[in-house]
């Protein structure tokens, strides 16, 4: 272990060389404590542990017929990693209610199709138009004929 110049021992300590017209004039020492951010975080530099190892409780021991050592998750941890699979992602439902917000403004938007009653009075106002003196005198005529 070394000394940092905040009095800290560590193994970690970084050594800053200072140099001033190409020429070396001192260095500094620092270390985790009194500057954290010169160094990575301690979790990046931690061993990866298997899940058995990290939650021995969510985990049953078990030995195979050839002597090889097992093991099985528990139900309850089986199903907490169910339920937390199955559970919808809050990103998702979000943009699917943004699209469903979006289909029904477009729906509002479009024109409603017409019952059989208006459609009716409206081709018997068409027929009552074409047949007027106007529209003969003009020569517009119904479709097919």
């Amino acid at each position: 272990m070394s000394k940092c110049d905040c009095g800290v021992e560590s193994f970690r300590i970084r050594t800053i060389f200072h140099e001033a017209n190409g020429r070396y004039v001192g260095q500094t020492t620092e270390c985790p404590q009194c500057a954290p951010g010169s160094f990575e975080p301690q979790w990046l530099r931690d061993k990866i542990v298997p899940a058995y190892e990290a939650y021995p409780e969510r985990y049953r021991k078990s030995y195979s017929e050839d002597g090889a050592v097992c093991y099985t998750s528990t139900d309850e941890a089986r199903a907490d990693y169910e339920a937390k699979i199955l559970r919808p992602n809050p990103d998702d439902v979000a943009a699917k209610e943004k699209a469903l917000q979006r289909r029904r403004e477009w729906a509002k938007s479009q024109p409603k199709k017409l019952t059989s009653a208006q459609l009716e009075s409206i081709n018997s106002r068409r027929q009552q138009i074409l047949a007027s003196p106007a529209a003969q005198a003009a020569g517009v005529h119904a479709k097919g004929e």
